[in-house]
């Protein structure tokens, strides 16, 4: 029987280990994005809408604050400063923004304005970079409707708004960058005493794809609806209303949040506080639904594609002895989410909550072969006077053609990806390691493989394998040098294999 003592031992040290496989990764430290004079607290909107937009060397933040209003900050040097935050808002209650860019040049908010008993949806938008603003207007038709969680999305001089209004899903559309707004559409139209609410909207070439979670009459299930518009928004070309991204109608299904990149549509959400992926490579036709990771008490997934490489941030409780905090976690597939590297947790594992992440990805202003992420949530600093701030990270990593594990050389697959494989049978020796070591390994098909060499502090010390290789036995060498042949110091090192949910540690 394993005592007391010994289980808060056992947990201590299982978290210790996590943190350090977790350290393995190339984000930065957190940064505080939203530094207003006086006592506000700040919060980022849920997971449905993106508080943050990137492109070439520039990314935007908006957030709002315990005043409500709705500030905005921009930051030039990936997130490691920001530049003075400018409010948005106008009077009334300001709450749930949401931002979009274009060119590194146009940015687009929106958000939700409460005065008077009415409700409206108000949008701003700036063509230098955030340095100047237009005049905040409202957007949307009526002013007695409850409108709420709005998220906005912009294709060149196209920008697109959804949100909730009295249990249903709302779009409307300009066509010349704000200037005008079209007719508010009705995409969901849901009927009896079911709802919906909380949709997610994304877009590609001339496609708008928008999920939402629906509630049926009772709110006794709850499932992802998808609908899709093929002419920039255009009012009689929506697609057919679908139910289908996930296997498990009996489940709830909570706030989902989409994607569109590489012609799939991927589709992430919390169920049963796990976070759950689903994509589709026939416009929403069919989908193939996993599980993303199996922890628990997983909460606000929030989802970024360019090309085959797909990023997904979550809020994610860890338990320590008797005591939790909740981080926020990050995962990526580099094969049009096929498979998933492990969860890496980006935010700083002190005492404080950290929630409702966004994130974004673009190409790099100076090299076209990296891509840079960006990331902010909110952090809630519970010991100090209830302070919540505004937080934000970066990672810079190479882009990867896409590769699907099992087909040779760069296809696509459009059919089902259940029962995917990786790598087993993982052993290490000598382990203490003498003079050389041994990483033997065992794969279930022809796959990707990556092994790296990772020392206590992060930093990547041997890149020994990369590259295809057949379904069998296989093993490499290492020989403790790092990759200019100067021998490693004695210590603890980490084999990790990129994107197959597997790592081992050597002690040399």
């Amino acid at each position: 029987m394993i005592r007391k003592g010994q289980r808060i031992v056992t947990l201590i040290m299982f978290f210790l280990f996590f943190v350090a496989i977790c350290s393995l990764f190339a984000w930065g430290d957190d940064d505080t994005v939203s530094v207003i004079a006086g006592n506000f607290r700040n919060y980022t909107s849920t997971n449905n809408a993106w508080c943050i937009a990137a492109s070439k060397d520039t990314a935007y933040a908006v957030w709002r604050t315990s005043n409500y209003e709705v500030w905005f900050a921009r930051s030039t040097d990936d997130t490691e400063t920001w530049g003075d935050c400018v409010e948005l808002s106008v009077s009334g209650e300001n709450s749930s923004p949401s931002i979009a860019t274009v060119n590194d040049t146009v940015v687009h908010v929106v958000w939700r304005r409460d005065s008077s008993s009415h409700y409206y949806l108000y949008y701003n938008n700036s063509f230098d970079k955030g340095e100047t603003w237009g005049t905040a207007k409202n957007i949307a038709d009526g002013t007695n409707q409850i409108k709420d969680t709005p998220c906005i999305r912009a294709t060149g001089s196209y920008v697109y708004v959804v949100w909730t209004e009295n249990d249903d899903i709302y779009f409307d559309r300009s066509t010349n960058n704000g200037t005008n707004w079209n007719t508010d559409q009705n995409i969901s139209n849901v009927s009896g005493s079911d709802d919906a609410s909380y949709p997610s909207m994304s877009t590609a070439e001339q496609n708008v794809d928008v999920v939402w979670e629906h509630y049926d009459n009772g709110k006794t299930d709850c499932e992802i609806y998808h609908r899709r518009n093929t002419s920039y928004g255009a009012p009689l070309s929506w697609n057919a209303q679908t139910n289908n991204i996930s296997d498990d109608s009996t489940k709830n299904q909570r706030y989902p949040c989409v994607a569109d990149a590489n012609s799939f549509i991927h589709v992430v959400w919390q169920e049963d506080y796990k976070i759950w992926h689903s994509r589709s490579s026939n416009s929403g036709s069919n989908w193939n639904e996993r599980q993303l990771h199996a922890f628990s008490n997983q909460y606000y997934p929030n989802i970024a594609a360019t090309g085959a490489n797909v990023h997904v941030v979550w809020a994610n409780v860890v338990y320590i002895t008797e005591r939790g905090n909740r981080e926020i976690y990050y995962a990526r597939s580099y094969n049009n989410g096929y498979s998933w590297e492990g969860p890496t947790c980006i935010s700083s594992y002190n005492s404080v909550n950290s929630g409702n992440p966004s994130i974004d990805v673009t190409t790099d202003n100076q090299d076209s072969d990296k891509r840079n992420l960006y990331t902010v949530w909110t952090e809630e600093y519970s010991g100090i006077g209830n302070y919540f701030e505004v937080l934000a990270d970066y990672e810079q990593y190479d882009y990867v053609v896409e590769y699907e594990p099992d087909k040779g050389g760069e296809q696509m697959i459009s059919g089902s990806v259940e029962n995917e494989t990786g790598i087993a049978n993982v052993i290490i020796f000598p382990n203490p390691m003498s003079s050389v070591t041994s990483i033997k390994y065992t794969l279930a098909k022809q796959m990707h493989i990556g092994i790296q060499i990772y020392d206590i502090a992060g930093r990547k010390i041997r890149n020994v394998l990369e590259g295809r290789q057949i379904a069998g036995t296989h093993a490499v060498t290492w020989d403790g040098a790092d990759e200019n042949g100067m021998q490693v110091k004695p210590g603890l090192y980490f084999v990790i294999s990129n994107g197959i949910r597997s790592s081992k540690i050597i002690k040399l």
